[in-house]
C-alpha cells in the first residue's frame, strides 16, 4: 500500500517508470483525491500562511489532510493480503498541525495505529541535519539519505542510523540512482570509483 500526501498517481507513475514499476501492482492512496469532503482541521491555505484563497481557488472542495482521514483511508483499503504500507511523506502530514505537542499526539498515534497493522511500515520525512526529530527516536528503524558536493561533484550516500532488533552496517555509503533502482556500493564513500 502507498499513501501519498502530495503526488498524483499518474505523477507517482511517470516517475517509477524507469525503474519497471507498476502502480496498480499496489494499492495506491491519494487522501487529497479520495476524500471528496471537508475534515476538521487547518486548511490549506492556513498551513501555508495564505489566508485569503485565490481567485482561481474558489469553489474547490477544501481537503483536509489529518490522522483520522489517512487513518481511515488507510483502513477501508487495508487487506489481509497487505504486507507493507509507505507513507510520503511525514513532512506534509506534520504541517497540518501546528504546535510541537498536536504534532507528537498525532506522530504518536500514527505509530500505534501502524505498529497494529502489524506490516512492515516506511515513512519517508525531511528532517534537520542538527536536531533529531521525534520521529528518529519513536521509529525502529531509521535511515537517511544524504547528498552533498565532493571536490565539485554532487554526490550521493545512504547511512542506516538507526535499526532496533539486529546489527547493522553503521558507515554511510556511496550510492547511485539509476535505472536500474538505487545502488548502494561498498567501497569507501570518498574514493574514485562506481559511486562517483
Amino acid at each position: 500500500m502507498f499513501l501519498s500526501l502530495g503526488e498524483p498517481k499518474e505523477r507517482v507513475q511517470r516517475n517509477v517508470e524507469a525503474f519497471g514499476w507498476d502502480l496498480n501492482q499496489l494499492i495506491f492512496l491519494n487522501p487529497v483525491e479520495q476524500t471528496g469532503k471537508r475534515e476538521m482541521g487547518p486548511n490549506l491555505g492556513s498551513v501555508l500562511g495564505s489566508s485569503t484563497p485565490k481567485k482561481e481557488h474558489l469553489g474547490e472542495t477544501e481537503v483536509i489532510i489529518n490522522l483520522p482521514s489517512i487513518t481511515r483511508l488507510i483502513a477501508s483499503a487495508f487487506t489481509p493480503r497487505t504486507k507493507r504500507i509507505a507513507l510520503d511523506s511525514l513532512s506534509t502530514l506534520k504541517m497540518f498541525y501546528g504546535d510541537e505537542v498536536r504534532k507528537r499526539r498525532m506522530l504518536f498515534g500514527l505509530m500505534e495505529f501502524l505498529i497494529e497493522s502489524r506490516c512492515t511500515c516506511v515513512l519517508t520525512s525531511e528532517t534537520d541535519e542538527i536536531t533529531p526529530s521525534l520521529e528518529n527516536y519513536v521509529s525502529d528503524g531509521v535511515v537517511k539519505l544524504h547528498t552533498f558536493v565532493e571536490s565539485g561533484r554532487k554526490r550521493r550516500a545512504i547511512e542506516i542510523q538507526k535499526m532496533r532488533g539486529t546489527g547493522f552496517d553503521e558507515d554511510m555509503r556511496p550510492l547511485k540512482i539509476t535505472n536500474s533502482g538505487i545502488e548502494v556500493y561498498n567501497e569507501e564513500l570518498f574514493t574514485e570509483g562506481p559511486g562517483s
